[in-house]
């Protein structure tokens, strides 16, 4: 059943923070620190951006901040000082993205739905942004809702840059993850679940089987499958509505995974605030 929600609802917003790769993490040796998170980008730490924008897009009643070690905060004294006057709670994370989602969500009351969930690498994504994806989620009234970016819409904006953005290939054509979600209530976590395996199915096609099913990893292999089969299939297996949300943005799916991306993320930080 679909639920309405009024454009001014307030979200718990959760941002994913842990080092899910330890010492190998590229972009964290490159800077010689140990989290990814607290690297500075275009002069601030990308956790720093993450939680600024957060606040500017005014909609966040309660912000979490999922780590495996809250003292690495202390080595963004901004951060830390959000911490300390109680603008953000740390929670324990994980040892997979889906235990940290879980942990957090299952901590949660009925009234601290609906909740964001975002990552701290995400230096791109603008209040506009998240926005625009909210604004999506609530008019189809979808209990579950993720972005999507064509590559279209990246090689418009980036034509040289766009084919080292990561993408899935639908009979849509190619779309890439922009790794911010939307869950609406506590019955909805089921469907975090079916990420139990570790996700990332771009990488990882056999998790689609688990998951998914053989023919949707079929599909999926011989880009044949469709978006909304994915909208489909969790809405039959979970009885949940779900709302893939295909954003405009070029900047939303460019996150910071690699020091190639990170170098395309400074650039454009650099661009965009006139450096």
């Amino acid at each position: 059943m679909k639920t309405t929600e009024t454009t001014d609802s307030r979200y718990t917003v959760l941002i994913m923070a842990a080092n899910r790769h330890g010492i190998n993490n590229r972009v964290a040796r490159m800077a010689g620190t140990s989290h990814k998170c607290v690297v500075s980008i275009a002069g601030i730490a990308m956790i720093e951006r993450v939680l600024n924008t957060i606040e500017a897009w005014g909609r966040a009643k309660r912000i979490l901040v999922s780590i495996e070690d809250p003292a690495v905060l202390d080595l963004v004294p901004n951060v830390a000082a959000m911490r300390d006057a109680g603008r953000i709670t740390v929670t324990q994370s994980g040892q997979t993205l889906t235990q940290s989602v879980l942990t957090a969500a299952e901590g949660l009351g009925d009234d601290d739905f609906p909740l964001l969930i975002t990552t701290g690498d995400n230096v791109l994504h603008t209040p506009e942004i998240i926005e625009d994806f909210c604004k999506g989620v609530e008019a189809a009234g979808a209990d579950v809702g993720f972005a999507l970016t064509p590559y279209t819409a990246v090689a418009a904006k980036y034509p040289e840059d766009a084919p080292r953005v990561g993408y899935m290939t639908f009979a849509e054509g190619q779309h890439s993850n922009c790794n911010i979600y939307i869950l609406r209530s506590p019955r909805v976590l089921p469907v975090v679940r079916t990420m139990q395996h570790g996700g990332q199915f771009r990488h990882h096609p056999m998790r689609i089987v688990k998951a998914f099913g053989i023919i949707s990893m079929i599909k999926y292999k011989l880009g044949i499958a469709r978006i909304r089969d994915i909208k489909n299939r969790l809405e039959r297996l979970f009885g949940v509505t779900v709302e893939p949300v295909l954003l405009p943005h070029a900047d939303a799916p460019i996150d910071v995974d690699t020091v190639v991306s990170y170098t395309l993320a400074e650039r454009i930080l650099k661009a965009r605030e006139g450096a």
